[in-house]
């Protein structure tokens, strides 16, 4: 694809604003090879480049203290059907966006959109089937890790100047997808969210947060006026 294509698809799917953004940070900066420099920890030079990051992505994590949660387990339960329809498929694959990069797998979502019609069929069988046993297939959680630099640090030889991006095989994000889904829905439906949580919630946002805010702020100045 040509330089002017690139910018006629940026123009017509909306994202000039990035490409100006890109043009503004990198025009006329030196191009580098990408490669990660060597590493220094506790002022020491350190040669395993892929050990050191693995530590700091990866941390070995505390043990969990749930002993304050013993009140939850009696609340009433509920159960979320595990029949995956080709619809609840075909929905999904149609919001993926098509040229993010896959997993180790290596099927881009555009294989999933142009082959909809056929595999739909096919992956609501799978993931019905998934749900039903309560496993999560290995090939679905199997992802690579690219380690991308963070935007203008002094130094690139600290390991906090680098970040993790995973990338996960794409017919597994098809099918967490749909899970979370419906799980946000039988959470709504039964009320189990604090009416104050605006974060991932159909039909709220920082819009929805302000308002419920301002609410407060004017509910509170009106009870001080009444003393």
């Amino acid at each position: 694809m040509e330089f002017r294509d690139h910018v006629e698809k940026a123009v017509s799917t909306g994202s000039a604003w990035k490409l100006a953004k890109w043009a503004r940070r990198q025009a006329g900066e030196v191009i580098e090879t990408p490669q990660i420099p060597t590493l220094i920890r506790d002022n020491t030079i350190a040669m395993e480049k892929a050990e050191l990051l693995a530590e700091k992505f990866f941390p070995t994590l505390p043990e969990i203290d749930l002993t304050d949660m013993e009140s939850s387990r009696s609340r009433p339960t509920f159960e979320v059907s595990s029949e995956i329809t080709e619809e609840d498929v075909k929905v999904q694959i149609k919001r993926t966006a098509p040229d993010k990069a896959p997993g180790h797998d290596k099927i881009p979502n555009r294989f999933w959109k142009l082959t909809a019609d056929v595999v739909s069929e096919h992956l609501a069988k799978l993931f019905s089937k998934c749900l039903e046993a309560g496993v999560c297939p290995a090939h679905f959680k199997k992802s690579i890790t690219v380690v991308l630099r963070k935007e203008r640090k002094e130094s690139y030889q600290a390991v906090s100047a680098y970040r993790p991006i995973a990338l996960l095989n794409t017919i597994g994000k098809l099918l967490e997808a749909i899970l979370a889904k419906r799980l946000s829905a039988a959470l709504e439906e039964h009320k189990l969210l604090p009416e104050s949580q605006m974060g991932a919630r159909k039909g709220r946002s920082t819009v929805t947060a302000l308002q419920l805010l301002t609410k407060q702020i004017h509910t509170y100045g009106g009870q001080r006026k009444t003393k």
